[in-house]
């Protein structure tokens, strides 16, 4: 008899402030001391967009940035009551309408107990733009949610290298 058994992650968060890429080495050397007996894949940092060494525009992102690891990740964090569990439907056609592709929505699962509202990320990837793209695709994305009745309670902006 064989069972299925779920595959299992390890995640870890860390802090470091310092500029890239000079910054690396210390990560993967922390990284690797403390965690040398997992399977490191990937080693994901972010950034905030306001940091100088990120993109400013389109042609530098292309140019001086690998297109399928370096990214722009904007997140909406929303708020479904519990009694709207039904909507979440239409805050996926609603993501659709405002955002057209690459964007996931996630239920914030690392909670310990439910709480009496449920609270979801719309996570929106911009791949091929520099910060100025970013932000004007995130502000249209804003107006769009605010307009059909979705507006988010925070919104995040990052760089991930």
């Amino acid at each position: 008899m064989y069972f299925y058994q779920k595959p299992q992650q390890l995640i870890v968060s860390s802090q470091y402030n310092g500029e890239y890429p000079s910054i690396v080495k210390q990560i993967e050397d922390e990284a690797y001391r403390h965690f040398k007996n997992f399977n490191i894949i990937r080693i994901k940092i972010k950034s905030l967009v306001s940091n100088d060494g990120v993109p400013k525009n389109d042609f530098n992102k292309e140019l001086f940035w690998n297109d399928k690891t370096n990214y722009f990740e904007i997140r909406y964090k929303m708020l479904l009551k519990k009694d709207q569990e039904k909507k979440l439907s239409d805050l996926q056609v609603v993501c659709g309408l405002c955002i057209y592709d690459n964007w996931f929505l996630s239920h914030k699962v690392f909670m310990k107990k439910p709480k009496k509202d449920l609270q979801y990320m719309i996570t929106m990837r911009l791949f091929n733009v520099g910060r100025t793209n970013a932000f004007t695709k995130s502000n249209k994305t804003m107006k769009c949610l605010t307009e059909l009745h979705w507006t988010p309670l925070k919104m995040i902006n990052e760089f991930i290298v």
